[in-house]
């Protein structure tokens, strides 16, 4: 995840690590939340953008308030 808002990060952390402990699973999840998880807090949406073609996600999901804006310029994501 990559947001520009450190307390919504913040909260996301504190949600995942509720659910994960409600898992039958959890060992596993937790395990691949500690390897893989991550979020990152950026100072701009510009920035947002160049995050997330440095890291070439597979799956990108894109939540903004004007996705038009930026859409064109995401180039380095999916298989």
């Amino acid at each position: 995840m990559v947001t520009t808002d450190r307390t919504l990060g913040e909260k996301i952390i504190s949600e995942v690590n509720e659910q994960l402990a409600k898992l039958e699973t959890a060992a596993t999840a937790s395990e691949s939340w500690n390897k893989y998880g991550e979020i990152a807090v950026v100072s701009s949406i510009d920035e947002a953008v160049d995050y997330a073609n440095q890291r070439a996600p597979e799956h990108l999901e894109i939540q903004v308030e004007n996705p038009e804006e930026i859409k064109d310029r995401l180039y380095n994501y999916g298989s």
